[in-house]
């Protein structure tokens, strides 16, 4: 998830966060940008897989890949 994607939103990515480790590197996703008129996160930014909240997730799924007795 390190920032190499083109980003769809015209400002760009927003800012970073280091969110877990994947085997020692770090697994970098994107904080977004904020609509101002209602303070949620602009649908182009929830719907990107290098959003925060899909940090989870990721992990989850890796941990589960890792270990398939879980």
């Amino acid at each position: 998830m390190v920032h190499v994607k083109k980003c769809p939103v015209k400002d760009g990515r927003g800012r970073p966060s280091t969110e877990w480790y994947k085997d020692g590197k770090p697994m970098i996703y994107c904080y977004g940008w904020i609509d101002r008129m209602n303070d949620e996160p602009i649908p182009e930014c929830k719907n990107c897989p290098d959003y925060v909240y899909h940090a989870q997730d990721d992990l989850d799924a890796w941990l589960a890949e890792k270990d398939p007795n879980k």
